[in-house]
Parts: structure tokens; C-alpha cells; sequence
């Protein structure tokens, strides 16, 4: 946000004032501008910005360079960029990048401070190196899941040993254990039956169930004590 103020006085003993003011949004650069003295009011209002036309759509922006960056967070909107503070993706994950470098190595860094937690990112950093006045598209793998935090306990009412191995259906490791039997977990949605494992004998292993979405969010967390069977 930016903002200009001024008044003045001539020699006829008339005065002036005007205040204008800019705000460079991710889509566009709004202005404002209002000046007024003892003869007359104005006010002005504009917008500018930059649009591009691309496969999957229109992507906006405040402006653009000679060398232009497109880059894709499939559905996940509201992600920033390092050193690029006015850009962030729009609801389908795009956003634009403008005065890349032509002919030398850029680097793309997503800003992940801000992320939801449920938001999951494989690599936050891509390098390209653009021709003059070319449109490089950069995609970023990322995907939303479900942050759960399970407190589990035996059928003795026992934490769950520290170190237990939770495996989904499918025999994939999606966590372990922490003090106090806690877990946190990345599910998707869906019923979940996971399997819990201390050891290799069948009395060192125990089976439970949940549906994330069925438990209520807290700060982005899900939270859920189970009794595992």
C-alpha cells in the first residue's frame, strides 16, 4: 500500500488538498485519488494489471516482465513466492511470475510459512533458465491431506509402546509413535484401517479404524484418542 498527500495554497488565496492512494493486490494494482479546493471536487479511481491466457485458463496479475514465469500448485490457492511477494496462486494453483532473467539459472521458491497445514508440498523450489521473452511454466507437485494427531492406548489402557510402526491397509509405514502414544499422521479421506506394530509375534500388533473427516479441526489439526484392538 502506498499513498501520496498534498495541499497547497496560490497567490490568489485559494486552497487545495489531495490525497491518492495505490495498492498492488496479487491480480492487479488498484489506485484511488481524491483532490478538492474552494472551487471544485474530484475524484478518480483506476486499475491496472496483466492477464494470461493459457490452457487451463486466465491466470492474473499486477504486471508483466519481457520474460514471464507460470507457475502451477495444482488447486491449492493463496501460495506466495519467495522474492516475489505480490504474486500468489489463484483458486485453480496458478500464478504469475514476471521479469524472470532470460539466459541464466532463476530459482522458484514457494513460500510455505503461510500454508494451511493440511496442504502437503513434495519440492517448494524449481530452477529454470528461460529464453528472451519466453513463458516457462513451473509445476509443483502438492496435494491436500488430513493432519491427524491420535493419542493410543492398548485394551490394558496402556499408551502404545514408543517406536510402534503404523502401517496403512496396504503395509506402508505412515508414521511412528512418539512419547505418551502419540502419532501424527497425513491421511486421506475416507475410512482408514491402520495397523499398529512393536514387534514381529502376533500379540505385538493391534488394528484400529477412523474416518478424519469425521473429526472436528482444531487449528488445522484433527485430534482423536482410539483404543487400538
Amino acid at each position: 500500500l502506498s499513498y501520496n498527500a498534498s495541499v497547497a495554497s496560490s497567490e490568489q488565496q485559494q486552497q487545495s488538498a489531495a490525497l491518492s492512494l495505490a495498492y498492488q493486490a496479487p491480480q492487479a494494482t488498484l489506485g484511488a485519488g481524491l483532490s478538492a479546493s474552494d472551487d471544485y471536487r474530484s475524484l478518480s479511481l483506476n486499475m491496472n494489471g496483466a492477464a494470461l491466457l493459457h490452457s487451463d485458463g486466465i491466470a492474473l496479475g499486477p504486471y508483466l516482465g519481457e520474460t514471464i514465469g507460470l507457475v502451477h500448485v495444482p488447486d491449492i490457492a493463496e501460495v506466495g513466492l519467495q522474492n516475489h511477494s505480490a504474486s500468489r496462486t489463484n483458486a485453480n494453483g496458478y500464478a504469475l511470475i514476471p521479469h524472470l532473467r532470460p539466459y541464466r539459472l532463476n530459482q522458484l521458491v514457494l513460500d510455505t510459512n503461510q500454508l494451511d497445514p493440511d496442504v502437503e508440498i513434495v519440492n517448494a523450489t524449481a530452477e529454470v533458465v528461460p529464453r528472451r521473452g519466453a513463458v516457462i511454466k513451473s509445476g509443483f507437485e502438492a496435494r491436500r491431506a488430513n493432519r491427524v494427531v491420535l493419542s493410543l492406548t492398548s485394551n490394558e489402557q496402556l499408551p502404545l509402546p514408543f517406536g510402534s510402526q503404523l502401517h496403512d491397509a496396504d503395509g506402508n509405514v505412515l508414521g511412528i509413535v512418539g512419547p505418551a502414544g502419540r502419532a501424527m499422521l497425513s491421511l486421506a479421506d475416507g475410512l482408514q484401517l491402520l495397523e499398529a506394530r512393536w514387534g514381529e509375534a502376533p500379540d505385538e500388533r493391534c488394528r484400529f479404524e477412523l474416518d478424519p473427516q469425521a473429526i472436528p479441526q482444531n487449528q488445522g489439526y484433527r485430534l482423536q484418542s482410539l483404543t487400538c484392538e
